[in-house]
């Protein structure tokens, strides 16, 4: 699952069944969190509460940060 800090901190509250079933979670756009006041760490503890088993990446394309791990991530699969 791919989701955004645009869509803002509070995306794993709103659709608590998409994640409790995820087992990857793409947390997209991260160099614009401050700007969009989001909290990515927020995002990632309310995920891992509701599912301690998902996987999370931190990503943003923009600046090909994380990019790597997504990489690592699909060759490990």
């Amino acid at each position: 699952m791919i989701v955004s800090v645009s869509e803002g901190d509070d995306i794993v509250e709103k659709h608590p069944l998409i994640f409790s079933t995820a087992d990857l979670i793409i947390i997209n756009k991260i160099d614009i969190a401050e700007a969009v006041n989001a909290d990515a760490d927020k995002m990632v503890r309310d995920a891992r509460i509701i599912n301690p088993r998902i996987d999370v990446l931190k990503m943003s394309l923009k600046t090909g940060e994380g990019f790597d791990k997504w990489v690592e991530f699909i060759f490990m699969a």
